[in-house]
């Protein structure tokens, strides 16, 4: 009985993982597209903005993975989703 809630508790953080890769790469599609030119002011803040919604997204699909695989190799994904997150901060940083 324990672990039928625990199975769909795993299964429902994977969906939501993947939903919000979804929405990331979604927004990136937005960003490379046509209609950015309504969306935002300047071409290198789309730029920008696609750069740093392709990071996240690697950051999504690491954590969509971990879960998938049920924390197997939780703390590989932990660093690389770290370097990630810096390198992600680095370029804000730098060419805001």
């Amino acid at each position: 009985m324990m672990c039928i809630p625990h199975f769909y508790a795993i299964q429902g953080r994977a969906a939501r993982y993947l939903g919000f890769l979804m929405l990331d790469v979604a927004m990136w599609v937005l960003s490379e597209s046509a209609i950015r030119q309504l969306i935002f002011a300047r071409a290198s803040l789309s730029g920008i903005f696609a750069y740093l919604t392709v990071e996240l997204s690697g950051v999504f699909a690491i954590m969509y993975f971990d879960e998938v695989q049920h924390r197997k190799h939780h703390k590989v994904y932990r660093i690389v989703e770290a370097v990630m997150e810096y390198d992600k901060y680095y370029y804000k940083r730098i060419y805001s």
